[in-house]
C-alpha cells in the first residue's frame, strides 16, 4: 500500500532533474526506521532531509550471522558457475561477472568489481529464499519511504516492467573502484546498499564517499560497520575510492578473501526497452 503523502512529495522531482551534494549525516538504529515509517510526519521529514543532502546510516540492518550466510552463498555460487553476462529478460538466470578495466569501458558507469547478480524468480532453494526474505524486510521499508508500495515490483517479470535485482559486489584490493556518479531515480529514490566488510579489517584504504558542494570527498567507511546501511538520495554524487591501491602495474586481486564487499539493492529497467542507468560524472 502506498503512502499518498510521500508519493505526492516525490512527484515534484523529475527523473534525474539534478544532482545534489552532501550536507550532513545522521545515525539511527534499524528499530528507529520501523518507527519512522509508521508516522507520516516522521517519514516526510526523513525524505525531505535526504533530498537536501542528508545521509542516514542505519545500524544493524542485518546481523553478522546473516551476512556470513549471504557471503557464503555468493562465494559458493561463484565457485560453481562460470563467469558470464546476462541481459534482463524473462527467464534470466543468476550470474556473476568480473568487470576489469577493459570490460568497464562497455558500461555507462566505470567500475572495477566482481559482481554476483541474483533475481527474485530464481530463489527456489531454501538458502536463496532466506536471503530474499531477509533483504525484503528492509527493502520494503525503503520502497514505502520512496513513495511506492512496500511490495512494488515484487511480482514483475522483465517483460512487465522494472524488476528487483540483488548485487553482491566485491571491490578487489589493488584496483576496485567506482567513479563519481548519480543513480537513476525513477524506480527507486534512494541508494540503500549495505556494507558487508570493514575498512581496517578486510582492507586498509578506499570505500564509499559522497561529494559536498565544494567537490570535497566525504569518506563514510569509518562510520559504517558490516550490516549497516547507508541511505542517501539517488541523485547525490557518490562513488567508491580505489581499494588498497598498491601500484599501477599490479592487476586487481580477484581473490575473494581480500577487498571490500557490498550488498547493492537495485530496481532495474529491463532490456526490453532502453534502460535508464547511472550517470558517470568523471572520465573513465
Amino acid at each position: 500500500m502506498k503512502n499518498n503523502t510521500l508519493s505526492e512529495f516525490w512527484s515534484q522531482f523529475k527523473v534525474n532533474q539534478r544532482k545534489i551534494y552532501y550536507r550532513n549525516y545522521e545515525i539511527i538504529e534499524n528499530d528507529e526506521l520501523s518507527k519512522i515509517i509508521k508516522s507520516d510526519v516522521s517519514s516526510l521529514r526523513f525524505c525531505e532531509n535526504i533530498t537536501k543532502g542528508s545521509c542516514f546510516i542505519i545500524k544493524n540492518v542485518f546481523s553478522y550471522e546473516m551476512l556470513k550466510k549471504m557471503r557464503f552463498y555468493s562465494e559458493k555460487f561463484r565457485s560453481q558457475n562460470d563467469e558470464k553476462f546476462n541481459k534482463i529478460v524473462d527467464g534470466v538466470s543468476d550470474f556473476h561477472r568480473i568487470i576489469d578495466k577493459e570490460k568497464a569501458k562497455l558500461y555507462s558507469l566505470y567500475a572495477i568489481k566482481h559482481s554476483h547478480y541474483m533475481f527474485r524468480w530464481n530463489a527456489t532453494n531454501p538458502d536463496a529464499k532466506l536471503i530474499w526474505a531477509e533483504i525484503d524486510s528492509y527493502w520494503s521499508k525503503m520502497k514505502y519511504l520512496g513513495g511506492f508500495s512496500n511490495n512494488e515490483y515484487v511480482n514483475n517479470l522483465p517483460s512487465q516492467g522494472p524488476t528487483d535485482r540483488i548485487q553482491f559486489v566485491h571491490y578487489p584490493a589493488n584496483g576496485g573502484v567506482l567513479h563519481d556518479h548519480v543513480d537513476p531515480d525513477h524506480n527507486q529514490k534512494f541508494v540503500i546498499g549495505v556494507n558487508m566488510s570493514k575498512r581496517g579489517v578486510d582492507y586498509e584504504k578506499g570505500g564509499f564517499y559522497t561529494l559536498d558542494a565544494k567537490n570535497k570527498k566525504i569518506d563514510f567507511e569509518l562510520l559504517v560497520s558490516p550490516g549497516d546501511a547507508l541511505v542517501c538520495d539517488a541523485r547525490l554524487i557518490h562513488g567508491v575510492s580505489t581499494v588498497d591501491m598498491k601500484n599501477l602495474e599490479t592487476i586487481p586481486e580477484w581473490n575473494i578473501d581480500s577487498g571490500r564487499w557490498y550488498l547493492g539493492l537495485y530496481t532495474n529497467d529491463s532490456d526490453y526497452k532502453t534502460r535508464v542507468t547511472a550517470t558517470n560524472l568523471e572520465p573513465s
